[in-house]
């Protein structure tokens, strides 16, 4: 910060000081001045105003109301028949290793 700007901060802050307000209070009300913010709040009191056209809007059509169902969408999921085949090899393995296991039971 140049020392130029120091001193307008400064001067800044000690008219704020004086009047009350914060600095970037101050600010503010030098950057707006006060006819406009008068316009700006007397236009907010009024509430927002209704658009106007010379042209009819079309009247919306009710919503059509359904049950919510939707038909489920098959999977198609890239190399799923390899991720099938694991499954049944490891399903079989298990099977046989079962099967070893209640015969090696049996026996004894």
């Amino acid at each position: 910060m140049s020392m130029e700007e120091a001193r307008r901060r400064q001067a800044l802050e000690a008219e704020a000081r004086a009047r009350g307000l914060e600095p970037w209070q101050l600010e503010m009300s030098r950057a707006v001045d006060d006819k406009l913010m008068r316009e700006i709040v007397a236009d907010s009191r009024r509430g927002v105003s209704q658009p106007s056209s010379l042209i009819e809007e079309p009247k919306a059509e009710p919503a059509k109301r359904g049950t919510g169902w939707v038909e489920p969408r098959p999977l198609d999921v890239p190399g799923i028949q390899y991720v099938d085949q694991l499954c049944d090899a490891a399903d079989a393995a298990e099977r046989r290793r079962r099967e070893t296991l209640r015969a090696l039971e049996k026996k004894e």
